[in-house]
């Protein structure tokens, strides 16, 4: 029985491993929408849409009924499982949203004040994910060794866990999205006790792995940054006439230009760092 339940809350919790990956690049990347949507919007597109197709269809059913069986053993944990609830079914109505959204922005040139939009609405959704799957964590999953009883882990047993489709090939429905989740990602098959040596044991696992990826992390953004900038540069140096002193205009103009693009790579990736050191994703 400790088995079992050790595996529906461990398959839940892995879940919610990728998922904040999800939205941690999203959170990051979201204001890119509005000058680089080509470069971004393929991946984000995929991204809400892994929300909706697994997260909402085949995850949330099974935390659903994990709450409800809390609900009944706890008083005091009804409220909290009840606003969980709903804010499931908001996560899928604002995931539908976002994909429409997404879907017209491919499909037809938009304005500036749209895609700006629409990184906002991005990024709203990936903090308010982030912060749901958080209280879930503190609120709930941190009760369930305490209030289940072994015939509650029987009937959870029941529900079939489905395959998460990031963990197939990289040609499967979420080729972008698959390889950004997998980038560095560690795995452990240690089965860890519930008790408070697992407890202790855990917390600890737990701080190696983020810190692991947060070196997985940095060296992405490094490598993200090195492209962008030698990019940049390539381009400067191609729009520049050959003698650059033979005409002055052009010269300036490529020159204020490229000043310009730098300016606000530099910017960006200022962000991104300050993010990635101070923890600050969204």
């Amino acid at each position: 029985m400790q088995q079992e339940s050790e595996e529906y809350v461990r398959g839940l919790r892995e879940d919610h491993a990728r998922f904040s990956r999800v939205m941690l690049m999203i959170g990051r990347d979201a204001r890119r929408l509005v000058d680089e949507p080509e470069a971004v919007l393929p991946l984000f597109a995929e991204a809400v849409d892994y929300v909706v197709s697994f997260q909402n269809v085949y995850h949330h059913p099974r935390e659903e009924i994990m709450f409800a069986k809390l609900a009944e053993k706890s008083e005091t944990l009804v409220e909290a499982a009840a606003t969980l609830s709903r804010e499931h079914r908001a996560t899928d109505k604002a995931g539908e949203e976002l994909l429409a959204t997404m879907g017209r922005i491919s499909a037809a040139p938009t304005h500036r004040r749209d895609r700006e939009q629409l990184a906002r609405r991005l990024g709203k959704f990936a903090r308010s994910m982030r912060t749901h799957i958080a209280q879930e964590e503190e609120l709930l999953y941190s009760q369930v060794w305490a209030e289940l009883a072994p015939e509650d882990w029987d009937d959870l047993a029941e529900n079939a866990v489905a395959v998460d489709p990031l963990e197939g090939s990289q040609e499967g429905h979420y080729p972008l999205l698959t390889r950004y989740v997998n980038e560095g990602r560690t795995h452990s098959s240690v089965s860890i006790d519930s008790g408070p040596l697992g407890q202790v044991l855990e917390s600890g696992l737990k701080r190696v792995s983020a810190f692991s990826d947060q070196i997985g992390l940095i060296n992405k953004t490094l490598r993200q940054h090195q492209r962008e900038a030698w990019a940049l540069s390539r381009k400067s140096l191609r729009a520049m006439p050959v003698i650059p002193m033979l005409q002055p205009e052009t010269s300036l103009r490529v020159s204020s230009e490229s000043a310009a693009e730098f300016g606000r790579a530099y910017t960006r990736w200022l962000r991104e760092w300050s993010e990635v050191f101070g923890g600050r994703h969204e």
